[in-house]
Order: structure tokens, then sequence, then C-alpha cells
């Protein structure tokens, strides 16, 4: 079969008129992260723990039943209720005891390193946490 240069011309068109149309836009699955104190609410799990998962507030409680983001005791009181506030991007948590708050808190603070839709990095101990949104 012979085919003349106004036939492999037309096919040449035909082709990426086919495959454009197939193409998604990149525009399609592109997602600009809101600002960290927005992009935080919701419910998250960790890449050391997938299976666990915590909830970050409106209101700046955090729910953690399975301690994947802050966990602490002090004098074996387990300090299991927790709060959080975002400031720039660093995240600030504080837990205290539901048995007991008069026997003080702890803290930590976490230095975001990448804020995306679906994802928030950050390093502890040099190790870089990736929460991934569920």
């Amino acid at each position: 079969m012979i085919f003349s240069k106004k036939n492999v011309i037309f096919l040449l068109l035909v082709g990426l008129i086919g495959l454009s149309s197939c193409s998604k836009s990149s525009d399609d699955n592109s997602c600009i992260a809101p600002a960290l104190s927005e992009n935080i609410i919701g419910s998250w799990t960790t890449d050391y723990d997938p299976d666990s998962r915590a909830e970050f507030k409106t209101d700046g409680t955090l729910i953690d039943p399975n301690d994947i983001i802050f966990a602490g005791n002090i004098n074996g009181l387990v300090l299991d209720l927790k709060t959080y506030s975002v400031t720039n991007q660093t995240v600030s948590i504080m837990a205290t005891s539901s048995i007991d708050n008069s026997i003080g808190s702890l803290g930590a603070e976490f230095v975001i390193s990448s804020n995306e839709c679906a994802e928030i990095k950050f390093p502890v101990l040099g190790i870089t946490v990736t929460l991934t949104r569920i």
C-alpha cells in the first residue's frame, strides 16, 4: 500500500489530535496547598504507622489516640489531651493528662519542611516524618 504525502500528513494530524484528546491536562491533578494553618486540618496518617490516624480539628484539638504525632507521660500519667497551634511553618503541640491536669504538660514544636495538599513533612531527630491525608 502506497501513501501519498497528503495521506501521511492526514494520518499524523489525526494521531496527534487523538493523543492530545486523551491526555490529561497538568492542571487537572495540580493543587496549590493552602496555608499550613488551614491545610493541617483533617485526618492524617504517618509513613511509619499507616494503619493509625490522627485528626487536627478546627478548634485546635489534636485527636491522636495511638500517639502517632506526639506522646508523653508524667509520673506514669499518660498525656492524652492534646492541642496544637500553627505559626508560619511551625506546628506546636501541648499535651496534658485528662486524669490530673495539675501535673503539668509537655510540648513540642515541629518545623514543617514541606506543605503540600495531601502531604506534610517535618524532621524529627534527623528523620523526615511524612503525614499523608486520609
